[in-house]
């Protein structure tokens, strides 16, 4: 168990630097301003359609074909994406100016959800959810095997 810990604790630090870096992106890659709104909405409903339809489609596969199967397809996705990234034309970003650092920034940005309640609160929840709930999700596959007594497929039994 041990293992998936680790795996869960290194997955949420590179989400860390992922999920913003994925959000500044959007911002990025549309040209027209007045597009900016749809383009956030569409891109949080694909990742949260994803995260409901993508563990559903995952549980239909491991039960017929195995979870050799499911890790092959998540391969070819990635693939598949980086292919997308490639073939985008993105304008480089302008410079902003004197950059006084990574460390500098990171305190700078320290400080003002120190002073900002509701910034703080949101950032408090998030890693409580990140916490709690997000591990949850990981584990829940043990804990049907391990505590249930959960097979892959129901007429396994």
């Amino acid at each position: 168990m041990w293992e998936v810990i680790v795996l869960v604790l290194l997955q949420g630090a590179i989400n860390a630097f992922d999920m913003p870096e994925r959000q500044s992106f959007v911002v990025q890659i549309i040209e027209r301003r007045e597009d900016l709104g749809n383009a956030i909405a569409l891109n949080s409903s694909m990742v949260n359609g994803a995260r409901l339809i993508g563990p559903a489609i995952a549980g239909v596969l491991i039960a017929t074909v195995g979870e050799g199967y499911c890790f092959l397809i998540d391969g070819f996705s990635y693939m598949a994406v980086i292919a997308s990234l490639l073939a985008m034309t993105v304008a480089p970003a302008r410079a902003r100016g004197v950059s006084r650092g990574v460390t500098s920034e990171i305190i700078e940005g320290w400080r003002y959800v120190k002073h900002s309640a509701p910034i703080r609160s949101v950032l408090l929840f998030l890693t409580l959810v990140s916490l709690v709930g997000m591990p949850s999700t990981v584990l829940m596959p043990i804990f049907a095997k391990a505590v249930l007594h959960g097979k892959p497929t129901p007429w396994d039994s």
